[in-house]
């Protein structure tokens, strides 16, 4: 079952999102100020339940200005950011206090209980979903989602049982996606927190020039120091198309295509062995139609690009990504099909 949403006229005028890792942001002729989240929100308690509107949770005191949030909130951005339909994403992790982040696992940071996750969807600078992502005790996880109103002043929980459709005018939409749609990619992951870790941070770049790992580090929340040669997507590419195309399957495909023992797994994608998994391999188990994953010149005769771009009448192709594809990566299918076009023909 999909609900329908309607939303009014999208503001042509967009809120300015903090995008600083360090501070909170406050008007430019006052300076960084201290920002404290209420007393009685889910910042001050983050194991009890999850209250029914955004504004009681503390993640914006003012949810009419999202460009102010807490100064627990840490903003980041990951440098290979999952594609979800052209919007844009204001990305939080809240620690309990006295507590931090042990990195020591490189790819799957570990994090304390009652850490809370948080990523905002807008479009044209008006917000229409905030996700939640809550550590729990024995490594269990909380998954959620907060609806805006048409206004863009606050959110009510939703129940997670059916996935939402918010029309965007233009032919245009937003899917919330269900609890159930959510845990497909969350639970396929080797760690259920994704975007977060060394690769996708230590290349992160920020306003001031610094990585967004090591303004981390800056900030006092990492158990240890980041290693001095942090992994980087960039140890297996030089040239910056090959780069985009091993960030696209960070970002897009990695969560489930990971070489793990995960339902969706098949085959790993992990930019060390991504190349080596793909140009001239058969698609063998990965519930695809039988071909060749990435054939060298040719992108008409790549399974896998064919699964991407949709370009096929061939009904044992599966579209990839599985869920929630509102609109299609446009730039990423023409990289991808001109790196592909562009190898050599062995």
């Amino acid at each position: 079952m999909t609900i329908v949403h309607p939303l009014s006229p999208l503001r042509t005028a967009a809120r300015m999102a903090c995008a600083s890792l360090t501070m909170a942001c406050s008007p430019a002729d006052d300076g960084p100020s201290e920002l404290l989240p209420a007393p009685g929100s889910l910042l001050n308690a983050p194991t009890e339940p999850l209250p029914p509107t955004l504004s009681e949770v503390g993640l914006y005191p003012d949810p009419a200005d999202r460009s102010r949030v807490p100064d627990r909130a840490i903003a980041y951005s990951p440098r290979w950011p999952l594609w979800s339909g052209g919007s844009d994403k204001e990305r939080f992790v809240v620690l309990p206090p006295g507590t931090t982040i042990d990195n020591r696992e490189r790819d799957a940071w570990q994090y304390p209980d009652g850490t809370l996750f948080f990523k905002t969807f807008a479009y044209d600078g008006l917000p229409v979903e905030t996700r939640v992502l809550r550590k729990q005790a024995m490594d269990d996880w909380e998954l959620a989602a907060y609806q805006w109103n048409a206004e863009g002043t606050d959110a009510a929980l939703l129940d997670g049982d059916f996935e939402v459709v918010v029309p965007l005018g233009a032919d245009r939409q937003h899917t919330i996606p269900s609890t159930l749609m959510c845990r497909e990619c969350h639970e396929s992951s080797p760690h259920p927190v994704l975007g977060d870790a060394e690769l996708q941070l230590s290349e992160s770049p920020t306003a001031d020039g610094a990585s967004a790992l090591s303004l981390l580090d800056a900030r006092g929340v990492l158990r240890v120091p980041p290693p001095a040669k942090p992994r980087m997507l960039s140890d297996h590419a030089e040239d910056a198309q090959t780069q985009a195309v091993l960030g696209w399957f960070v970002a897009d495909c990695l969560h489930c295509h990971n070489g793990s023992d995960g339902p969706s797994s098949s085959f790993d994608l992990d930019p060390a062995v991504a190349l080596a998994n793909t140009i001239g391999q058969s698609t063998e188990s990965s519930a695809s139609a039988a071909g060749i994953r990435i054939v060298a010149g040719s992108p008409s005769q790549s399974i896998l690009f064919l699964a991407i771009s949709g370009e096929h009448d061939d009904p044992e192709i599966e579209p990839m990504p599985p869920v929630i594809v509102d609109a299609q990566d446009l730039r990423a299918i023409e990289n991808l099909r001109t790196f592909i076009a562009g190898l050599p023909v062995q």
